[in-house]
């Protein structure tokens, strides 16, 4: 029960955002389970389900491709990242099932992206120090105009 809250909330959070995906450590769960909007997938269609990976393991990678990231951690923050063009990834679903995804193009960033929430990593840290720094000055100034 408390798997499938955490799995309700990311959902609707990420969707209240208008993100395509969200890992629990940025809801303040310390759990390994990030959910991504189904939409990425290349054969969806309609309005599909998100996709749930519960325990996500990197099992490969292959290539690197330098895109804009942007991140709910981060507002206002969008960054050239280089991440791997493709991902292999393994993982359990919402209903506790084991899967093996091997992803290119938006969903295989997607994939890494919240994959390294679960490991206390940010976009940030994939950049070198002027575009951290300049990324924390967006982010501060973003909330500061928000609290006013």
């Amino acid at each position: 029960p408390a798997l499938r809250k955490t799995i309700t909330t990311l959902r609707d959070t990420m969707y209240a955002h208008e993100a395509i995906g969200l890992a629990a450590p940025q809801i303040g769960v310390l759990e390994r389970v990030f959910v991504l909007d189904g939409k990425l997938r290349p054969e969806a269609v309609g309005d599909p389900p998100p996709l749930v990976f519960v325990n996500p393991k990197i099992v490969a990678i292959h290539g690197t491709v330098r895109m804009t990231e942007g991140c709910l951690s981060l507002p206002s923050a969008f960054l050239p990242v280089e991440r791997a063009r493709e991902v292999q990834v393994v993982a359990e679903d919402a209903e506790g099932e084991p899967f093996e995804l091997t992803a290119n193009g938006l969903l295989a960033r997607a994939i890494l992206h919240e994959h390294d929430h679960l490991e206390g990593i940010l976009m940030i840290d994939h950049v070198d120090v002027f575009l951290r720094e300049r990324a924390q000055r967006q982010t501060q100034k973003w909330r500061s105009d928000r609290s006013v």
